[in-house]
């Protein structure tokens, strides 16, 4: 942790005693995002507490459609936003049974792009018989909430020119001082106020970009104040009349955390920010209006879901850990992978948490330890919203369901479940002598016996199991790796009495994966698996990297897997050489790098001319084993050819000025290769297919094959990818096109994007 060098600011007597508006103990309703005051905090006081065993019961579950849009509870009615067939819509539920009560077309799907799933994503808000709502596309309306009827409605973007956010508008309204308060984004409409009867803009003010943050309200001094986080500052307004009482520039600079901050009062003009994909910060208000860093930490980082402030503490979490961090200094309290990744309130001093697998679990909100209470598996699909809290009754949907949940005494609910072998295997006969042995002296015994007899690790079971293994002084084991995709992990069972973790997994008879274990918080290899390979697309918080640095991993290989020959290492006589070279762009100012191989003989080869390839990952000669791969195959599976390993750190227009204007001709001028179209070939994987692909398809008279290998085409490339496939006029006038994806390509199930299902799609569009 880093604290600020910055000295902590002592607020004086008068601002130490400021109240700081809290949601009232005897609040029922839920009526707006995160709750009555946007604390994420509610329910009786002693509710909780005075349940004898209690556990979860399921009062109704229904089906609704896909979308992230929170659950508003207020006047016997359940109220939110998703998706249903081709529309986006607003519906309301009964309390009691929920019966759908009435829909309201807001317009047409929002459909998920670059990661995310489709649907509205703003919470509504339920005040004075109205649901205020926000659609994607920022449709803004008013409904009747006994009948849905329409009582208002204009579009943001082009009544007031606020400009979407790239995944569509997220922030949700709030209702204070008699005005409609949503954060919109630009300059001098940071924040605007609405009349809720009519609509009309009452007052816009500060200047910032607005992404997918929410507003809260708190009492400072006697004063009703609006705190809201943009892109790039925290602002303070007065809700009467907009004036800007005092602004921050918080740093985050538009990263992912500062687009989704809510802020989260700890204290008089004391507010947590995660305001970084990496660190969060929590900042103290001078009486003056300046702002400091009370600490700045790492802590709490890389994560979706708004924190709780609780007894002088936060709890969130962390990347996927749920997290407990002393407020007045950051410092990490405890950390728990249990019990999954997700979201969470604060209710009558517990935790209320709806993981993204779906599961509803009950947690005292303890600064001791991770102390469980009580927990259901509540949807079989992925949910992506924090619960909602009424009445001693939980609120929760998913992409598919939305359910009622109350909390009542003496209900037992099933734990958590645990990777477990299979029932008659050699490993399962394993487990089974481990918990037969009487006592700890034992249980080792049988796990050393167990161990030597391992020719390799992790343990083959016939061509699909595998047994993934930790022995070791760590008390919390995850594996991640290819199997899971990024931003994920799975837990490893610990055997009862033992230092040994396990993780049973099973997959294809030929399947090959890189994988590593997460010790106590720590990402490292298998120390029993010599097998060793890294990647430069993941780090070792398991996010998405776009470095070049590499991160070591293990890996495994099925039965069925062959190692390919061709990446042994060639004999001397068949090894052609690879030259350096930087060509001058006038594009660029600049030089680009770029590697060409010749075959072997092509130094006695006189005037002979050479087909070539143009590989537009440069990594591809050494991390793709290129240049070793083509020692091995000319005079074999390929003819001689000659390649190009270029690295061209340029996007747009001024990607293809330098590639076909600068590095092609320098290639050709500089080696003999061949010119004609049917001789020339772009190669490109990940993030560089679509620069290979572009390069062939716009220039039919240079190019006439293209292969692909892993193509990333998120949502933005798979459209410039289908525009070029559509400017294709005839199948005659199309490359030859090679095109590949592995099953356990990059993706990430619960945050809807996947490398191997886009190849799937691309390859349909190309057929």
């Amino acid at each position: 942790m880093h604290l600020a060098k910055s000295r902590l600011r002592v607020l004086t007597p008068l601002l130490a005693c400021l109240p700081l508006l809290v949601a009232s103990s005897a609040a029922a309703d839920w009526e707006r995002f995160r709750g009555p005051n946007g604390l994420g905090a509610g329910g009786e006081a002693g509710a909780i507490d005075k349940l004898d065993d209690p556990g979860f019961e399921v009062v109704w579950k229904i089906p609704i459609g896909s979308g992230y849009s929170g659950v508003a509870v207020a006047d016997g009615k359940v109220f939110t936003l998703f998706s249903e067939g081709e529309v986006d819509v607003a519906a309301a539920f009964d309390q009691a049974d929920g019966k759908r009560l009435w829909t309201y077309e807001i317009a047409p799907i929002y459909k998920g792009h670059d990661g995310s799933h489709d649907g509205p994503i703003a919470t509504p808000l339920v005040a004075d018989g109205r649901m205020f709502g926000i659609g994607p596309r920022g449709q803004f309306f008013a409904l009747d909430t006994a009948t849905g009827e329409e009582l208002w409605r204009y579009d943001l973007t082009e009544a007031h020119g606020i400009k979407k956010p790239h995944y569509g508008f997220a922030t949700s309204p709030i209702l204070e001082s008699g005005h409609l308060i949503v954060q919109l984004g630009g300059e001098g409409k940071a924040v605007g106020a609405f009349d809720p009867k009519t609509g009309d803009l009452r007052w816009q003010s500060g200047d910032d970009a607005v992404s997918y943050q929410a507003p809260i309200t708190i009492t400072a001094g006697g004063q009703r104040q609006v705190i809201a986080a943009g892109d790039e500052k925290l602002l303070a307004i007065d809700p009467a009349d907009g004036k800007v009482l005092w602004e921050h520039s918080h740093g985050g600079n538009g990263a992912r955390g500062a687009g989704s901050i809510t802020p989260v009062p700890t204290g008089p003009n004391r507010y947590f920010l995660a305001y970084r994909d990496d660190g969060s910060t929590l900042l103290e208000v001078a009486e003056d209006g300046t702002a400091a860093a009370a600490w700045e930490s790492r802590t709490i980082r890389n994560s979706y879901n708004v924190p709780v402030h609780h007894d002088g503490h936060l709890y969130a979490y962390s990347s996927r850990f749920l997290t407990c961090v002393d407020a007045a200094s950051g410092e990490s309290v405890w950390r728990s992978r249990q019990p999954g990744d997700g979201f969470l309130i604060a209710v009558d001093g517990h935790l209320v948490i709806v993981t993204k697998k779906g599961r509803l679990e009950l947690v005292e909100a303890s600064s001791e330890a991770f102390k469980p209470v009580t927990g259901i598996q509540l949807f079989d699909d992925i949910a992506w919203t924090s619960p909602s809290f009424s009445n001693g009754q939980v609120y929760a949907r998913s992409l598919g369901e939305l359910a009622r949940v109350d909390l009542r005494s003496g209900i037992t609910n099933a734990t958590q479940t645990a990777s477990k072998a299979g029932d008659g295997s050699p490993f399962g006969a394993f487990l089974t002598a481990v918990g037969a042995a009487a006592t700890e002296d034992d249980k080792k015994a049988v796990v050393d016996r167990f161990f030597a007899e391992q020719k390799t690790f992790p343990i083959l079971e016939g061509d699909s199991t595998v047994h993934f293994v930790y022995r070791g002084p760590a008390k919390d084991v995850a594996v991640a790796g290819d199997m899971f995709g990024a931003r994920r992990e799975e837990s490893m069972t610990r055997i009862a009495g033992t230092d040994v973790h396990y993780f049973t997994w099973t997959t294809d008879p030929d399947a090959r994966v890189n994988y590593l274990f997460i010790e106590d918080f720590e990402h490292g290899v298998d120390d029993r698996n010599p097998r060793r390979s890294s990647t430069t697309l993941l780090t070792k918080e398991m996010e998405m990297s776009f470095s070049t640095e590499e991160m070591p991993m293990s890996w495994l290989a099925m039965p069925k897997w062959k190692a390919p020959a061709h990446l042994e290492a060639a004999e001397a006589s068949r090894q052609g050489r690879v030259t350096g070279h930087q060509v001058e762009s006038k594009v660029m100012e600049g030089k680009v790098d770029v590697r060409v191989y010749v075959p072997a003989g092509y130094d006695g080869s006189g005037d002979t001319r050479y087909p070539v390839v143009f590989f537009h990952d440069a990594t591809a000669e050494t991390r793709g084993a290129v240049a070793n791969s083509l020692d091995n195959l000319i005079g074999t599976s390929v003819e001689p050819v000659i390649a190009a390993f270029v690295n061209i750190q340029a996007r747009g227009p001024n990607y293809g000025q330098v590639f076909a204007g600068e590095v092609v001709p320098f290639v050709d001028s500089t080696y003999r290769t061949r010119t004609e179209a049917s001789h020339r070939a772009n190669h490109g994987n990940a993030f560089q297919a679509v620069g290979a692909f572009a390069s062939t398809v716009s220039q039919p008279d240079q190019f006439s094959k293209v292969a692909l290998q892993s193509p990333f085409l998120f949502t933005q490339m798979e459209a410039m990818v289908n525009q070029l496939v559509d400017g294709i006029e005839t199948a005659e006038a199309a490359p030859q096109i090679y095109l590949e994806w592995g099953k356990y390509d990059l993706r990430n199930p619960h945050e809807g994007w996947d490398m191997a299902a886009a190849g799937r799609r691309f390859a349909e569009r190309l057929k």
